[in-house]
């Protein structure tokens, strides 16, 4: 087509054209991120008729398969995920390197916490060993993630009593149940999922060994070091030394 023709529907009406961002569950800060994104170009739409929806996944490993399959537009993942797009190393065998993956702009970096039950004897990520962890749902970044740290630490899964893999509000459930020992989550902070732990049935926090930290940013350049400030999380009077991802939104040259 021309470049400055206009596609119509060949009543003189100007196409409408639509898109869709992929994002995460209702419990992590990518949805509200993705719906505020698709309402501000909704704002706008009776001008450039371009119109934005969000679809809700189990997070980064499904938006990138969906983005990878070209069902959706957009997608919003962890910074090491889309690395692992464009090396190739994200479901070898099924995908290949990803060079079309483009970058749109970063959001915030999503930290890694883990979160003991009051009434449990953990006070290292160490001591979770031999006790039932929740290791968020598969197919998430959190569980991607988990998966990161129990290497650097050098555990091997079958060493922890039981690794679940639970929906948020069963896994909240079973942790105000005292079913699991602790649970980690990887999240832009404030976690609403971490929130609603701490409202219902509080939770300690379980520092990230610094060393690990260090380790794992200087073998990951995708991975951003940072620190939970105090008070972010209510009754967490101390700061949360954390690692992560950076939380950036991405789509394909197509």
């Amino acid at each position: 087509m021309a470049q400055g023709v206009v596609q119509t529907d060949g009543l003189g009406a100007p196409l409408k054209k639509f898109m869709t961002i992929t994002t995460g569950t209702s419990w992590a800060n990518l949805a509200p991120v993705g719906s505020k994104i698709c309402q501000l170009v909704n704002l706008k739409s009776a001008e450039h008729n371009v119109y934005c929806s969000v679809r809700k996944s189990s997070g980064s490993d499904m938006n990138l398969e969906r983005i990878l399959r070209n069902n959706v537009d957009f997608a919003i993942v962890g910074s090491d995920q889309a690395k692992r797009a464009i090396d190739g190393t994200f479901r070898p065998g099924v995908f290949g390197a990803f060079t079309k993956l483009r970058g749109v702009f970063s959001l915030f970096p999503e930290q890694f916490v883990a979160v003991a039950n009051q009434t449990t004897d953990v006070n290292s990520f160490l001591d979770f060993k031999g006790k039932i962890i929740d290791a968020g749902e598969e197919g998430s970044s959190t569980s991607a993630f988990f998966k990161k740290i129990i290497k650097a630490y050098g555990i091997q899964e079958n060493q922890f009593q039981k690794v679940t893999h639970l929906q948020n509000k069963a896994m909240i459930d079973a942790f105000c149940s005292h079913k699991i020992d602790g649970f980690v989550e990887l999240s832009g902070s404030p976690s609403p999922k971490i929130l609603e732990v701490l409202k219902r049935c509080g939770g300690r926090f379980v520092l990230i060994d610094g060393g690990v930290i260090k380790f794992l940013a200087d073998i990951n350049p995708e991975l951003v070091p940072s620190v939970i400030p105090a008070q972010r999380y209510p009754g967490i009077n101390y700061e949360v030394p954390s690692i992560g991802t950076q939380a950036i939104l991405i789509t394909s040259e197509d």
